[in-house]
């Protein structure tokens, strides 16, 4: 990711910002729960607590960088802004199962797939969906 790719404007800006976001806040509360809960879960009841936030936050690493993924695809081929839109949707969705970024990661992925499955280019660039002619 360059600056001039940042810059130009024929990719969903907002959408974008909010997924990476969102995958962001879902990849730090994996490691948190690896690093964190785990073991204060392992301490205060028992091991096999600690292991199920171990495998918690291992999901979550998975899903957080599905959701940074397809964030970046944006960016790198706004023509695959549905497809992309969809994934981010749909992992932030599974990720609020397992805590969703403290809830507000998933919020932000989802609304983040939708402003990137609704955005179209402005008037006067070409569309990124139909092949130069």
């Amino acid at each position: 990711i360059t600056p001039e790719m940042l810059a130009a404007n024929n990719y969903p800006h907002a959408g974008f910002y909010l997924a990476a976001f969102g995958g962001m806040l879902l990849f730090v509360e994996g490691i948190t729960a690896i690093f964190f809960r785990s073991i204060f879960y392992a301490i205060d009841e028992d091991i096999w607590a600690g292991l199920s936030w171990v495998l918690v936050g291992i999901i979550l690493l998975f899903i957080g960088s599905i959701v940074a993924g397809a964030a970046v695809t944006l960016l790198v081929k706004p023509e695959l802004r549905k497809v992309a839109g969809a994934s981010i949707i749909i992992f932030s969705l599974i990720g609020l199962i397992f805590g969703g970024g403290w809830i507000i990661g998933s919020a932000m992925g989802v609304i983040g797939g939708l402003m990137a499955i609704i955005w179209k280019p402005k008037s006067g660039e070409k569309p990124a969906d139909k092949p130069a002619a």
